[in-house]
């Protein structure tokens, strides 16, 4: 291709940061790993030290790309995000972000305005604050202070009993939108260094204890606080609801058909849909477990279609409909079912 258009540097760079992601990449990381057959003339530690050398070459390259695009992308964008203020401006209108900005400038920037919301808000209830994006935080700060003479949110000292804060930082989903794990710590100290009482809700009335008990094994070496990566410290779960001896809480079902010519992701998604079909249906016609009364949960009921939920990480993967597969294995058995979600509704024929 080279001999008939000039090299394509950008190409070749994304290449080689693709590498970087590749699972097959991980295998060549060392060539000790695998069957990896060397030259006679060739020692093994001088291939060691020359894909050492490589590997660190290419890994420098990833981060200066990453951090040269970032850059790049701020000057590219700078005209952009100039033209749309004027838009703004010229139209007399407002985005989201402009009605957080302006009322954290109003109320740090006008005292009368500031001890007027102060007073008017004498008690502040906030749910799921671990969504809450820095200027909102800042929102809920300031208008929690017991006096409107302050320059920055963190030097204000709240008033005693104001502001009720409920937040999971383990459900801290939407980084995306500027709502962070470090917000949520920063406020929290900040409450806490004025007096704030801390309570850790920690039961859970979902679920049994030993499901409980696989979540808190599989998640607390993960969970360590980690402040400069914004990991949230893990609160275990404790339980409320007694086990029901009589049935199992959790079963793992083995995977049918896992291989091709060997070991295959591929394989093990096509030959699950059949699998738990296979499962639900011995659940609510053959295998006599039942579940609490949501009316009485002291008495138990059969366990019925209605009482089975498949959670699907994602809807579509390749363009494929994921979960057409299981529709289609569910009503080959005949079992009521219902799809929140799907993507592929205008797919059949008849609609």
């Amino acid at each position: 291709m080279e001999k008939a258009a000039p090299r394509d540097y950008d190409g070749l760079e994304a290449i080689f940061i693709v590498w970087t992601c590749d699972g097959w990449y991980d295998r060549l990381r060392d060539p000790r790993k695998g069957k990896a057959k060397f030259s006679e003339t060739v020692k093994r530690d001088e291939i060691l030290a020359l894909n050492a050398e490589l590997m660190d070459a290419i890994a420098s390259l990833e981060r200066d790309g990453n951090s040269d695009l970032a850059f790049l992308l701020q000057g590219e964008l700078a005209e952009t995000v100039t033209e749309y203020e004027k838009l703004k401006l010229r139209a007399g209108v407002l985005d989201y972000l402009d009605l957080l900005i302006l009322t954290r400038d109003l109320l740090l920037q006008s005292r009368s305005v500031g001890e007027h919301f102060q007073r008017r808000f004498t008690h502040l209830f906030i749910d799921e604050f671990q969504d809450t994006d820095p200027l909102q935080a800042e929102i809920l700060i300031l208008l929690s202070a017991d006096n409107a003479d302050v320059s920055a949110w963190r030097a204000v000292k709240p008033s005693a009993g104001k502001l009720f804060i409920v937040g999971d930082p383990k459900q801290a989903i939407y980084r995306f939108r500027r709502a962070d794990v470090g917000t949520y710590e920063q406020v929290k100290r900040l409450l806490l260094a004025n007096g704030a009482e801390l309570l850790q809700l920690t039961p859970s009335f979902r679920s049994l204890r030993s499901i409980q008990n696989m979540i808190n094994r599989a998640f607390k070496p993960l969970m360590t606080g980690d402040t400069e990566k914004l990991q949230a410290d893990y609160v275990p779960l404790s339980p409320f609801h007694e086990e029901y001896s009589l049935q199992p809480s959790i079963v793992a079902l083995p995977v049918p058909r896992p291989y091709k010519t060997r070991f295959s992701m591929m394989a093990v998604e096509e030959s699950l849909p059949d699998a738990i079909a296979a499962f639900i249906s011995w659940l609510v016609k053959e295998s006599g477990w039942t579940v609490p009364n949501p009316g009485n949960p002291a008495e138990r009921i059969p366990l019925g279609p209605n009482h089975v939920c498949l959670l699907f990480r994602r809807f579509t993967s390749f363009d494929e409909d994921v979960a057409r597969p299981y529709v289609r294995v569910l009503e080959a058995r005949n079992l009521p079912h219902l799809l929140v979600g799907g993507r592929s509704f205008h797919d059949p024929e008849e609609v």
